[in-house]
């Protein structure tokens, strides 16, 4: 839990407010015999989970960024893409082999000033899965000029 404080500038003993989602096909009920396809977790500050109105709620991740965004609390996003090995947690609940490779999205939204406001961990198997980013703005990105 100590990293997830750091990630989100915050001390350790602070409180962090979390959530767990798994995906999968409709009907599942959240084991890999049932078709969990996709793992997400997601961390935010408490004061910022209460001002966006989502402490508490549980609320999937996807549901609490449109909360962060319609609250004005999140405006920016970076996403860091990785491969590794799946933990023995996650294979069991994807239903991969041990040690298959998985693809994970960390997700950091800020608010206007840069400060972390959440942060987003997907986890899918790397086999199994394509990102498509599509119509993403490349105005000073340094991209194309």
């Amino acid at each position: 839990m100590a990293s997830i404080a750091l990630k989100l500038g915050l001390d350790e003993n602070n409180l962090v407010v979390f959530n767990q989602t798994h995906h999968g096909v409709e009907g599942a009920a959240g084991t890999a015999s049932e078709g969990v396809f996709l793992l997400q977790e997601a961390w935010y500050p408490a004061s910022v989970a209460q001002a966006a109105g989502i402490a508490g709620t549980g609320q999937a991740p996807i549901s609490a960024t449109t909360a962060l965004e319609a609250a004005g609390l999140a405006v920016s996003a970076r996403d860091v893409i990785s491969f590794r090995a799946a933990s023995d947690a996650e294979a069991e609940t994807l239903g991969l082999p041990s040690g298959e490779s998985v693809v994970q999205v960390e997700r950091t939204l800020t608010n206007e000033g840069g400060s972390p406001v959440a942060l987003l961990q997907i986890v899918a198997p790397a086999l199994r899965t394509e990102l498509d980013y599509r119509d993403l703005p490349v105005t000073g990105t340094g991209l194309g000029g």
